[in-house]
């Protein structure tokens, strides 16, 4: 009866190679399209803020949207880190 429960115990290994092979791509591919997407992001916002008029330049200054978006790149781009110090991917 103990050999039957151990057989068809948790297989540890098999669950976490599992994981890894579904995440490693996925936070491989994070850890250099998050900083481009920013950039592109930062580029983008920079030009509708230049061709803006007065008016809306003065009530949200390029800074202060360019510093929201390297903020949330920042966050997002610390998933797959604290991921890769975890051992998840």
């Amino acid at each position: 009866m103990k050999n039957l429960v151990y057989m068809l115990g948790f297989d540890a290994s098999g669950a976490m190679s599992l994981v890894q092979q579904y995440t490693t791509p996925l936070l491989t591919f994070m850890l250099w399209g998050v900083p481009i997407a920013a950039v592109l992001i930062g580029v983008a916002q920079g030009i509708s803020w230049f061709i803006a008029d007065e008016d809306k330049k003065e009530q949200k200054p390029l800074p202060r949207t360019l510093k929201k978006t390297v903020m949330y790149a920042v966050i997002i781009e610390c998933i797959p880190v604290i991921a890769k110090l975890f051992g998840i991917a």
